[in-house]
């Protein structure tokens, strides 16, 4: 679930370069039990290693909260919700902590 919310986000949005690489501008939103802790525009970076997607969040004003910049499909779930926005939680079920992912044009 989480390699083809990452696929289709990608697609939807039209995010991969011609040469291949997947690099945007972004307002990533940190929420804590559905409160904002921060929201930040920011440059997103997604490439593969060893075959798994992983972002990272390049200008992370969310240093402040001690949050990680990467993040991957073994270590977190990926949701794409609406159309609009990646959704990155621990797990699947995990709903106090989330981090939305939203491309700006």
């Amino acid at each position: 679930m989480s390699n083809a919310a990452i696929k289709n986000f990608i697609d939807d949005h039209g995010l991969k370069r011609a040469d291949g690489c997947i690099i945007f501008n972004a307002v990533a939103g940190f929420y804590d039990e559905g409160n904002v802790l921060c929201s930040i525009n920011t440059e997103i970076q997604i490439v593969h290693v060893a075959g798994m997607p992983v972002l990272y969040i390049i200008d992370t004003a969310a240093e402040n909260f001690h949050l990680p910049d990467m993040y991957t499909t073994h270590e977190f779930h990926f949701a794409y919700s609406n159309g609009i926005e990646l959704e990155i939680r621990k797990d699947q079920r995990h709903r106090r902590f989330f981090i939305s992912v939203r491309p700006v044009r």
